[in-house]
């Protein structure tokens, strides 16, 4: 997707207030999309919902894939409890909830690759709630297929056990070395901080160069004055609405006073 223009912003504007400086930097990084996605936790809604509320083939494929994260363990789960309260015959369906578990890992593999290459914190509330999600349905899993389902065990099905336990192992090293997210909008910044650091230099001086353009415009309409200007241009890439409006980060926890 090719950048979209500032000027939009900058020339329909008959006013510049705190709302707009977050509107301006989240447009600002089109071309940083790594950078602008954990902008879009920080930034507030009306922000995000202006200038990133965008669909790519790469973003629906990701948030599928998360998405079956999240439930397909789960399916194998319900698979394994319907059959076990059906009177536990013959047919098993341990091989199906393996399967559905074998993709998953084959997703933990994917997301742990991007998350060497990409290192962001996240909630506690995300990293366990992932984690309950995998370790839960297998568990239930395992204890249906070693009790009501143990003499069906024989021929290779009980590989599928191995598989289950591999993705839950997995997910909790995960969520136990997990990098936490502090209280506050400190540790999103940080995020931020991480993705432009990934940043190519051609990519950041772009990246400078479009916004100092769109800045040296707002003052020349006189929505900005010699201050904001300043202030504005001195804030890192990633970090102008945290500059100049951070009262509307979504984390944001004013200092108290010593």
């Amino acid at each position: 997707m090719n950048p979209r223009p500032l000027d939009e912003l900058v020339d329909t504007a008959s006013e510049w207030g705190a709302l707009d400086w977050w509107k301006l930097e989240v447009r600002s990084l089109d071309a940083a999309p790594y950078v602008q996605s954990d902008l879009a936790i920080l930034a507030p809604p009306e922000a995000v919902q202006a200038e990133y509320s965008r669909v790519t083939a790469g973003s629906v494929i990701q948030g599928l894939s998360y998405l079956y994260l999240l439930i397909g363990p789960l399916i194998g789960a319900i698979l394994m409890f319907r059959w076990s309260s059906d009177g536990a015959g013959d047919g098993m369906p341990l091989a199906a909830a393996g399967v559905l578990t074998a993709i998953a890992l084959a997703i933990t593999g994917y997301s742990e690759i991007q998350d060497r290459l990409h290192p962001r914190a996240v909630s506690v509330r995300a990293a366990v709630t992932i984690a309950a999600l995998q370790v839960v349905p297998g568990i239930v899993t395992v204890v249906i297929a070693l009790g009501p389902g143990r003499d069906q065990l024989a021929g290779g099905r009980g590989w599928w056990l191995a598989v289950i336990g591999v993705e839950m192992l997995a997910h909790v090293l995960i969520a136990l070395r997990a990098r936490i997210l502090p209280a506050g909008s400190g540790g999103i910044v940080a995020n931020v901080r991480a993705g432009v650091a990934e940043l190519d230099s051609g990519t950041l001086q772009a990246l400078v160069s479009r916004r100092g353009q769109a800045l040296e415009r707002l003052h020349e309409r006189g929505l900005i004055g010699d201050a904001d200007l300043e202030r504005a241009r001195q804030s890192p890439i990633g970090e102008l609405g945290m500059t100049m409006a951070p009262q509307l980060a979504k984390a944001y926890r004013p200092r108290a006073s010593r």
